[in-house]
Parts: C-alpha cells; sequence; structure tokens
C-alpha cells in the first residue's frame, strides 16, 4: 500500500510539471486558484493542474489508510485513548 501511495505522487508531480509546459503555462499563480476577474481559463491549463491535485489527493488518503492499517494491526485490542503516538 505504501508502494502504490508512492507512485501515485510520482505521476502527480509529473502531470503538474506538465501543465507548466501546456499553453504557456497555468496562469493561476502558486495558489493554483483560476483568476475570475477576467474571461475564466481557456483550454486545458488549469484542468491539467486541477487533474494533478486529485492524483495527489488520491495518494494522500491511500497514504492515511496505510498509517490506520498500520496502527490497528500492530496494537491488538487497545483501544485509541490508551494508544501510544508513534512508539
Amino acid at each position: 500500500m505504501n508502494a502504490l501511495r508512492f507512485w501515485t505522487v510520482t505521476p502527480a508531480l509529473a502531470v503538474m510539471v506538465s501543465s507548466l509546459n501546456t499553453e504557456g503555462g497555468r496562469g493561476t499563480g502558486w495558489t493554483v486558484y483560476p483568476p475570475l476577474s477576467g474571461e475564466g481559463h481557456r483550454g486545458l491549463r488549469v484542468d491539467i493542474a486541477i487533474f494533478s491535485l486529485h492524483i495527489a489527493g488520491a495518494s494522500s488518503l491511500i497514504g492515511a489508510m496505510n498509517f490506520m492499517t498500520t496502527m490497528h494491526s500492530r496494537t491488538g485490542g487497545l483501544q485509541v485513548l490508551t494508544l501510544r503516538v508513534l512508539c
């Protein structure tokens, strides 16, 4: 599961970098939020960047599930409130 998380981060980064080279760049700034005061965005620039954020979000969820599964399998019958964090 950890390998799946890693191998979904790599395409997310590649797609984000490819959105920089599509049609002259994203045009959104570092927040990846397209400006609403103009005509909006045309083409695939912002769509590709948002898709890469979706891939990165899925990778984050897989990593969280991996962490929860690891903690659950190593604790046996312990409750959440009695579990020591990362020890």
